[in-house]
């Protein structure tokens, strides 16, 4: 069975939340796929999830820290492909956009 193809992480608006998406092999008999996940990039993978579908959020992960994945496909039989390209990607704080707030009332004599 060939890999998931194009395999990518980006970094997503919730706190220590990765997003992953692939491309699905050119096959029919699928049953879902198997992310795995290593803060060293190529090897130490650990299996963090499963879904039928070609997208994946990671939660719950380490802020600043960066993340490396790879993903399986599998069959009706749990046949393993091998693994799809490596994708990173850095935990973040989500950015927050922070206003002044300003008075209508500018008065000159308030400090009087």
């Amino acid at each position: 069975m060939p890999p998931p193809r194009l395999l990518s992480a980006v970094t997503e608006l919730k706190e220590g939340t990765i997003g992953l998406s692939w491309v699905a092999p050119d096959t029919t008999d699928i049953a879902g796929y198997w992310i795995y996940r290593s803060t060293t990039p190529g090897t130490g993978y650990e299996l963090v999830g499963s879904t039928a579908a070609t997208t994946f959020l990671d939660t719950g992960l380490t802020n600043e820290v960066t993340y490396y994945y790879v993903v399986t496909a599998y069959d009706s039989y749990y046949t393993q492909s091998l693994p799809s390209n490596e994708a990173s990607a850095v935990a973040r704080w989500p950015c927050r956009l922070f206003l002044p707030l300003v008075s209508k009332n500018y008065s000159t004599t308030a400090f009087e």
